[in-house]
């Protein structure tokens, strides 16, 4: 019979290094449990792949509150990693704290759009031209609505599609932010194309326009 071990801070620590918990992990050998994933959390000063391949088996919503309610590093950790699953990555989302201040590039669009909406991911540098690169524009309109002045700030100085600018202009963006993104367009604004709903915006735009 196979023997899991129930209390890992039985173990001493000078006997369990990275080549035991991989065989740990891999066989299944530690019971699931918030103290002893809190143990092996303090334990360590990385993790390899294997701890989150076993997370991914053996997290479910029977225990996925009890772990990652206690544990704000592994949420903020787990949260950001590209290979949890959908189990492991929701149960970190909804007990972290911290939001994520460089998102790796290959991160899954949803992902993101996700902890935009739950306010865990950071209007930074290197977010906003992930988002630019990876054309996901919807995400960068949502995150530009709820962080205005960081994003646009950062949009300013970067080359943006027309398409792209007038979707921000037509969010719900202060008239302002609007005129600032409104003066990279090469070829000057096309009102038709702007939202009739963004009259502030408009009448400005009209009346620079008669302006001697």
């Amino acid at each position: 019979n196979i023997v899991k071990i129930s209390q890992l801070n039985r173990l001493t620590k000078d006997s369990t290094d990275d080549k035991i918990f991989e065989v740990l992990f891999d066989k299944d050998l530690i019971f699931c449990s918030s103290d002893n994933i809190n143990e092996y959390w303090d334990r360590i000063e990385s993790y390899f792949n294997n701890f989150v391949e076993y997370l991914n088996r053996n997290i479910n919503s029977s225990n996925a509150t009890e772990i990652f309610g206690t544990n704000n590093g592994l949420c903020y950790s787990m949260m950001q990693d590209i290979s949890t699953n959908d189990i492991v990555f929701e149960a970190a989302v909804k007990h972290a704290k911290d939001g994520i201040a460089e998102i790796h590039s290959k991160f899954k669009q949803d992902r993101i759009k996700i902890l935009i909406e739950k306010d865990l991911f950071e209007p930074t540098e290197k977010n906003v031209k992930v988002l630019l690169e990876k054309s996901y524009n919807e995400e960068l309109i949502l995150l530009a609505n709820s962080y205005e002045k960081e994003v646009v700030d950062l949009l300013s100085a970067e080359a943006l599609s027309e398409e792209l600018l007038y979707s921000l202009i037509n969010s719900n963006l202060s008239t302002n932010s609007c005129l600032i993104l409104s003066e990279k367009l090469n070829d000057g604004i096309l009102l038709e194309k702007v939202n009739p709903n963004k009259i502030d915006f408009i009448e400005i735009i009209l009346d620079q326009s008669i302006s001697p």
